[in-house]
């Protein structure tokens, strides 16, 4: 059979239906409750050179062509349909009214070339639907719009048992015969080009029983507002191409994903059941404005690989969340990114493994913002977790995010990179900085390892707010680190904040950090109080630079000062200097150290005000300490497992001394307390000079325990204050022995006496 006026051969065998011409159901009527509606059935449907018309001024009507929704309704289904190039279907609302509904269906063979439109009215309304769809084989090189000027866009959907999105003018040789056989098409897989994919308005959705084949870029225009779905019952294979969705989202589910790019989309999400491996993912929001979405990636049984994750938003808006969950392993490929920074905020970034390791590779986890708050960074695996630099701080008077690492059986290796969530004003110099995140490393059963650690806030000439605290906690594991900063700074004018506690625990570890920061420090203003430093090891512990925790200004006022504790179960060693107190009174503080092994403090004790107690509950066996040692007013116990040959010289400054060793106890150099109580206690005592004298009030008390051996005791005080020393001699005690007091008194114009004190 020729149709007249085209020239084209048409087989006629019993069961087609063929439509040409104009088949017209449309209406001018106003009536809101009109809906009209075409269908075309039969066992062979084609629509050649047709243009089917239910468009109303307020609703769109209803077109069926070979069946209705996936083949389910109760209307007969083609096993072949046909829709030649220049056919046309319309089901347009023309007013205020939703688009209409298309059906292009056949239970094997689906071949569409025309044009399907379910637009929205051009006042009011949204987009229609519009299905084609063959249940064995599609061929679709068409165009579809379900757009909507004044509403949401619609939906356009294709659901065969395999899709293969193909170059442009694949089957074009078969209309190029100038016959159209309801054969043409074969068996092969479906065809669904790429350019006519390009070309729908209106939210798309592929659903494949089988597999969706991505066989050439996809490079989409025109409205950003819609919707990419594609849906594969058992995989999606990218073939290494890139699909650009101009701001649409774009959302993919099957088996199993892989091989892909997706660069300017809205939002991304990607399910799988097993191995979900991309290339870059990247959203992006057009001219800046606004906020994108997330991407979301969740692979239930298998694991997840990907290149760059993109969710910034660094010119006008709000970064975007990227979540990431899987069964086994997270990666990223090497030296690729996470970035989720914001202008206004930054995004959140989580990576779950629940069965897995998460291997960054040597990549950039980015999540700041310079006009608000940052956003927080968390990864839990249950194996490893290795990752480079992870940045969630801030510049201006937002505060920075939390940075979360936990693993349940592995280790935590940031080595290769810098934990940053401080806060800083550097780019603004004369306004406040915000708050510094938490940082905190979980291991339940493996060890951490570090590089430089950052949670301080920094203003340069204005109030800065408070250091975030770093918090590490191996169980079953060792700790070591680069740097750890939680301060809080103002390197000009203004208050400081108070610095963030530092805790690291290692059970059945040991731990190493280089300098460890905590303080609040101020040139001009007030300084409020430094965070604790809390080390706890079952092995031992090693600081290789200096520890700050000290409340300091230069003129103003600091506040109450924080506490530092050493417990090991082996060595402390402090290679460089330990500030810590206070500059304003009541100064308070305390440096506290428990080892079962030797401690070396060697390197400086400069103390403001604050106390120093060594082994009052494990006592150390040797102590090294500097040369010269004061307190400025804190007290000062030492208490060791051996015998100890005190050599420094300490000033206390009106705080208390006391020594206590288990074998003998010799002191080489003078202590001076000013007016603080001194306590010996050793198996023999050996001492230099004790000066408990004060110029102001009541000397301090002195006394002496000495268990076995004997002692040679040396006290000095300024004349005039004998009875004040007589009074403290009343605290000597004698386990055993007896004790010969012999008083040796100098010239009148002496400005001392000396007291010594023998028992043999």
């Amino acid at each position: 059979m020729r149709l007249t006026g085209s020239g084209i051969t048409v087989p006629a065998e019993p069961g087609d239906a063929i439509a040409s011409g104009t088949l017209n159901a449309s209406s001018n009527s106003n009536a809101r409750s009109l809906n009209s509606e075409i269908n075309v059935l039969g066992d062979r449907v084609a629509l050649i050179n047709v243009t089917i018309n239910t468009t109303n001024p307020n609703i769109g009507g209803n077109v069926r062509v070979g069946g209705d929704y996936q083949g389910r309704g109760s209307v007969f289904n083609a096993s072949r349909t046909f829709v030649s190039n220049d056919s046309t279907i319309n089901a347009n609302a023309r007013n205020n009214g939703n688009g209409g509904r298309i059906i292009v269906w056949a239970d094997r063979i689906t071949q569409f070339y025309g044009y399907a439109n379910a637009r929205g009215g051009n006042t009011l309304g949204d987009g229609g639907f519009v299905e084609i769809s063959g249940a064995e084989n599609l061929t679709f090189q068409g165009n579809v719009d379900v757009g909507a000027p004044s509403g949401l866009s619609g939906t356009v959907l294709f659901d065969p048992r395999d899709i293969n999105i193909v170059a442009n003018g694949v089957d074009d040789a078969q209309i190029l015969d100038g016959a159209i056989l309801f054969e043409d098409g074969g068996t092969a897989d479906f065809q669904i080009s790429g350019a006519s994919l390009e070309g729908v308005v209106g939210d798309i959705t592929l659903q494949a029983t089988r597999d969706i084949n991505l066989l050439t870029p996809l490079n989409f225009t025109g409205a950003s507002r819609t919707s990419i779905t594609f849906s594969a019952s058992r995989n999606f294979n990218g073939g290494q191409q890139s699909i650009a969705p101009n701001g649409r989202s774009v959302s993919i589910s099957a088996a199993e994903v892989s091989d892909f790019s997706i660069i300017g989309a809205s939002s991304i999400t990607i399910t799988a059941d097993r191995n979900i491996n991309t290339g870059d993912l990247e959203l992006d929001i057009p001219n800046g404005n606004g906020t994108p979405g997330n991407i979301n990636i969740t692979s239930r049984n298998g694991s997840i690989t990907t290149g760059d994750l993109e969710a910034e938003n660094r010119i006008r808006g709000r970064g975007g969340n990227v979540f990431l969950q899987a069964a086994g392993d997270i990666a990223i490929s090497p030296s690729q990114n996470i970035d989720t920074s914001g202008l206004f905020r930054g995004g959140n970034i989580t990576l779950i493994s629940t069965g897995g390791v998460i291997n960054i590779n040597g990549g950039i986890l980015n999540s700041t913002s310079e006009g608000g708050n940052a956003g927080n960074i968390i990864l839990r695996a249950n194996g490893n977790i290795l990752t480079g630099e992870i940045n969630s701080d801030i510049v201006g008077n937002g505060n920075a995010g939390n940075i979360t690492l936990r693993s349940a059986s592995g280790n935590i290796d940031t080595s290769s990179g810098v934990l940053s969530a401080a806060a800083s004003n550097s780019l603004t110099a004369s306004t406040n900085s915000g708050n510094g995140g938490v940082i905190t490393l979980t291991t339940i059963n493996g060890n951490i390892n570090t590089a430089n650690l950052d949670t301080r806030s920094e203003s340069e000439n204005g109030n800065s707010g408070n250091g975030g605290n770093i918090v590490l906690t191996a169980n079953n594991g060792s700790i070591s680190t680069g740097t750890l900063r939680s301060a809080s700074r103002v390197s000009s004018n203004g208050n400081a904040g108070n610095g963030g506690d530092i805790v690291l625990t290692a059970t059945n570890g040991s731990i190493s950090t280089a300098t460890i920061e905590a303080i609040s420090d101020t040139v001009s203003g007030i300084s409020s109080a430094p965070g604790d430093v809390r080390l706890t090891a079952t092995d031992s512990i090693a600081v290789t630079g200096s520890l700050f925790a000290d409340s300091f200004t230069e003129s103003g006022t600091s506040g109450a000062a924080g506490e530092i504790s050493f417990v090991a179960g082996n060595d402390i060693a402090v290679s460089g200097s330990i500030f810590f107190g206070s500059t304003s009174t009541p100064r308070g503080g305390s440096l506290t150290a428990n080892a079962s092994g030797d401690i070396d403090f060697s390197g400086g004790l400069e103390s403001r005000g604050a106390d120093v107690v060594l082994g009052n509950i494990t006592a150390p066996g040797s102590v090294l300490l500097p040369a010269t040692i004061n307190t400025g007013g804190g007290n000062f116990s030492l208490t060791t497992s051996d015998t100890l040959n005190f050599t420094n010289a300490v000033s206390t400054g009106g705080g208390t001394f006391s020594l206590v060793s288990a074998s003998g106890l010799t002191i080489s150099n003078s202590v001076t307390t000013t007016g603080g109580d001194i306590t010996l206690e050793g198996t023999s005592l050996l001492t230099a000079t004790l000066d408990a004298q004060s110029f102001s009030s009541q000397g301090g008390d002195i006394s002496l325990t000495a268990r076995t051996g004997k002692f040679l005791l040396v006290i000095s005080t300024v004349q005039g204050l004998l009875a004040v020393v007589l009074s403290s001699m009343q605290k000597l005690q004698l386990r055993q022995g007896k004790l010969i007091l012999v008083v040796v008194l100098v010239m009148a114009e002496m400005s001392f006496l000396t007291l010594l004190v023998m028992w043999k």
